[in-house]
């Protein structure tokens, strides 16, 4: 069954909608944004967060050790990157992480952006098996992007990028192991619990 990554979220009420919605992800974003939050308001929003849910932080152009620290304190399990990061890099963020879990716990994302170029995605196609990092993030940035271009792609992959009830079959049928939304379930830039409920809903009756 395909998994889904929820993210975005910044207020009270945000968690209490995807409590009861049960994603299997939820994204902090501590890179700069509309939703941008500290390490201290994630904390007490991780505190209230169904323990089941995988917290994963969101970030672009941070050192190693913030992240590394974030994982360690219990704020996150697991860390996506927006933007190009080196093998180096990761290997710096594992080195730094000293508390480890079970499941996801400790696992790294590189987001890798896909268009309507087929150059462009067969290059990111290469990149993402060739990254040391655990999963990648395709996300699609360009309406002219080609679904199947994906099918194929041998490693477990999320999947990101104006996901929504008109292209949902579609993302599913690339046979990523994840789909990740945000702004596509926010409303006046506030996570849509009935919104988050529907897309649950039509990914587990689809995937199953």
């Amino acid at each position: 069954m395909t998994l889904v990554e929820v993210c975005g979220l910044s207020r009270l009420g945000d968690v209490a909608a995807v409590n009861l919605a049960q994603p299997d992800f939820i994204g902090f974003y501590f890179s700069a944004g509309p939703a941008q939050i500290s390490a201290a308001d994630a904390k007490e929003l991780r505190r209230i967060l169904d323990p089941q849910i995988v917290t994963v932080g969101i970030f672009s152009q941070t050192s190693a050790s913030e992240v590394a620290n974030l994982i360690n304190q219990g704020i996150i399990q697991m860390a996506q990157f927006m933007g190009e990061v080196s093998a180096e890099f990761l290997e710096e963020v594992r080195r730094g992480i000293q508390i480890h879990g079970d499941g996801y716990w400790g696992q790294l994302i590189v987001c890798l952006p896909v268009t309507g170029d087929a150059q462009q995605v067969s290059a990111a196609l290469q990149a993402g098996e060739q990254s040391s990092a655990d999963y990648v993030l395709f996300q699609v940035t360009d309406p002219a992007f080609r679904w199947s271009w994906l099918r194929g792609f041998t490693r477990p992959f999320f999947l990101g990028g104006s996901i929504d009830r008109h292209n949902i079959l579609d993302a599913l049928a690339t046979g990523s192991m994840a789909l990740c939304c945000s702004a596509d379930i926010q409303e006046s830039g506030r996570i849509d619990g009935e919104q988050v409920r529907d897309l649950m809903r039509a990914v587990r009756i689809l995937s199953s």
